[in-house]
């Protein structure tokens, strides 16, 4: 139908909007999400068509950038206190996942893993085995993406340093 069709172009417009806006800096970004753009990006990113999850994970990537020196909003809580954990995980291990949607969810567990309870909870999801994978068998983009998310994961996380010697990380690399 020409209509829904329509309604998912604009949609794609409006998240791909953010994520332009978003590289004006830590201010702009803090104001596009105080705003009240992460749920609805949150909620595209898991109920949406692959063409809006692919344009929902490049706004919040961008999103989730978060200068220590601009913490008026905490962009990356705001994502995870969204719910963007388990559809980004969703992302990076289904086979349906394009990969260029893997390669920008990678880049946005990076960007989330800015504290210890998102290291976490990221791992919690799921997410070190896909990463994992994308390190020893994705493109060269997502490989890269994967692996600075994987030290993200790991920087002072014993737990998850563990369990990524458990799946046997070194493997990968």
């Amino acid at each position: 139908d020409g209509e829904v069709d329509h309604r998912v172009a604009e949609k794609c417009s409006s998240a791909e909007a953010v994520a332009a806006a978003c590289f004006d800096g830590d201010v702009v970004r803090a104001d596009v999400a105080a705003a009240g753009a992460v749920a609805p990006l949150t909620k595209m990113l898991a109920e949406g068509t692959a063409a809006q999850k692919e344009s929902a994970v490049h706004a919040l990537c961008i999103l989730a950038l978060n200068n220590p020196m601009h913490y008026a909003y905490d962009n990356p809580a705001a994502i995870v206190l969204a719910g963007a954990i388990p559809p980004l995980v969703a992302l990076l291990s289904s086979s349906s996942s394009s990969a260029r949607q893997k390669e920008l969810a990678a880049s946005c567990v990076c960007n989330l893993a800015t504290t210890t309870v998102h290291r976490t909870a990221i791992a919690q999801a799921g997410a070190l085995a896909p990463l994992l994978s994308l390190v020893s068998s994705g493109t060269d983009a997502q490989a890269a993406n994967a692996a600075f998310a994987l030290g993200s994961l790991a920087f002072s996380h014993a737990e998850n340093r563990k369990a990524l010697v458990g799946e046997k990380a070194a493997d990968a690399f």
